[in-house]
């Protein structure tokens, strides 16, 4: 028998019962593989964390959907990386983790008192994928009219980590009425071998935000994510080449991107990116996070 401890977390808030949720399982060395997509495919949630040792980095990150593995998962590094500080399992600003894409750096940011305020992840530098696909089928997925979707942008593969299909919507009004079609969604994903449909607008709840956002990805079992932080570092990306009319470059920018609001799951991502010699050269995603509830099981 396995003893498992488990944290139950809601990362990109500080507000409990608000963001994404993420259970988090910080001794998972025992484990195997199949046991942990039993816990994750249980537990239910967009992403189930197990965290166990490395050779390679101070620690080791796995991220199960209820349905499969996946490389590695935004609001899940941070829900992890947020407990095992305020465990104190981490005294440093500066640590890495072993992803299933590489040894990819940390920061942790903490007040006065040591707690932990904000978890930034690196991400890779972004891929962009051109893709065969008209508005007209994308729309159509979307259970909406093509007019939805801005004609000034287009509609593009981005990843930095894992790919995501980037969807420039007219108005928050028009993305948050959305009801799309999640089979039509799952066979464009496999056509375009990407991970999900990241729809947004710039038509944010919040001043100092730059976009609102919505994640269909149903090709991994998770229909809709609340709260997205891969995907927010692929939309980062995709501002800084294409939306320069709505955004100011610099050689460090920082942006709030909102998700969550209308699934009552509200959620902020900040998201770093740093530009040299006009190429970006740093993606990093964060944000802050709480500890809803912990416990231990056997297996």
């Amino acid at each position: 028998m396995k003893s498992v401890k488990m944290y139950y977390v809601d990362a990109f808030t500080n507000e409990n019962f608000q963001g994404n949720q993420a259970p988090v399982i910080i001794n998972a060395d025992a484990l195997t593989e199949d046991e942990m997509q039993k816990i994750a495919t249980e537990l239910n949630a967009s992403e189930t964390v197990f965290v166990s040792s490395s050779k390679a980095a101070d620690f080791r990150t796995r991220y199960f959907t209820p349905k499969t593995e996946v490389n590695v998962c935004g609001h899940g590094t941070v829900a992890a990386y947020y407990v095992l500080s305020k465990l104190g399992m981490i005294g440093k600003s500066k640590i890495t983790h072993e992803t299933n894409i590489g040894v990819l750096p940390i920061n942790i940011e903490r007040n006065a008192l040591e707690e932990p305020t904000q978890i930034m992840m690196h991400q890779q530098n972004p891929k962009f994928i051109e893709v065969s696909v008209s508005r007209e089928e994308i729309a159509e997925a979307l259970n909406v009219d093509v007019s939805a979707l801005m004609e000034e942008y287009p509609i593009q593969n981005v990843s930095t980590g894992r790919m995501k299909l980037i969807i420039p919507i007219v108005n928050r009004k028009t993305l948050v009425a959305m009801k799309p079609d999640f089979n039509k969604i799952y066979n464009i994903c496999k056509k375009l071998d990407t991970n999900g449909f990241h729809l947004f607008s710039f038509d944010t709840l919040d001043l100092e935000s730059i976009t609102v956002a919505r994640h269909f990805a149903p090709t991994v079992g998770v229909n809709e994510d609340p709260v997205t932080g891969i995907a927010a570092g692929a939309l980062g990306c995709y501002l800084v080449k294409y939306c320069r009319d709505r955004i100011e470059c610099s050689e460090n920018m920082k942006f709030i991107m909102e998700q969550g609001d209308h699934m009552n799951k509200k959620g902020r991502i900040h998201v770093h990116i740093k530009m040299t010699d006009s190429t970006i050269s740093s993606v990093k995603v964060g944000g802050s996070a709480r500890v809803l509830f912990e416990t231990t099981f056997n297996i």
